[in-house]
């Protein structure tokens, strides 16, 4: 009778052993995201771009995504840009930032777009929803509303047009020109 007792209270025991222990596989389980082959993803990215072994473009963003597709590769910069264009002295020649940016790889075409603002070496600022650089051609354009600010005048026009660095740009159709006053700031 002591043998059944001791059996009973030892299968009591290791009842109460099994009910209170969790299941360590289910605990710890993470389902995996799905990872799609065709897209490579890059954070905090700077990459330069020379020509003949000088320097022409610095681009930062804090998020790539290359999508590897057959028929049309693209990488995209959801979160936006940096770009810093340099002249032949490697000094900077203008500076360009944008919220969103994706480059056609076969026609060789980038569209920038939303709150996209150029600054030129005259210290003017080109302000624009939308441009797109035409690599092939060596050509920056837009055909959206686009505000230019110089030392002494704000113009407004639809349609841009302007060389790789924006040191040379032609307005489109003019919408309206304001003169800008100095003014002097005591100090």
């Amino acid at each position: 009778m002591a043998k059944y007792i001791s059996y009973i209270t030892f299968l009591c025991c290791l009842a109460c052993l099994i009910s209170s222990c969790s299941d360590p596989v289910a605990s710890t389980y993470q389902p995996l995201e799905e990872y799609d082959t065709n897209i490579e993803k890059a954070t905090d990215v700077i990459t330069f771009y020379s020509d003949e072994g000088i320097v022409r473009v610095k681009v930062s963003a804090p998020k790539l995504e290359r999508h590897k597709g057959k028929k049309n590769p693209l990488t995209i910069f959801p979160e936006g840009l940096d770009v810093v264009f340099f002249d032949s002295n490697h000094r900077e020649s203008s500076h360009l930032v944008a919220d969103y940016a994706e480059r056609d790889e076969k026609e060789q075409k980038v569209t920038i777009r939303n709150n996209v603002v150029v600054t030129t070496k005259k210290n003017e600022t080109i302000e624009t929803d939308e441009l797109i650089w035409d690599e092939k051609n060596q050509k920056v354009v837009s055909k959206v509303l686009t505000k230019i600010t110089t030392e002494n005048e704000e113009i407004e026009c639809y349609g841009f047009e302007a060389n790789n660095d924006f040191s040379e740009y032609e307005t489109g159709k003019l919408k309206g020109i304001k003169k800008i006053k100095k003014q002097q700031f005591d100090q």
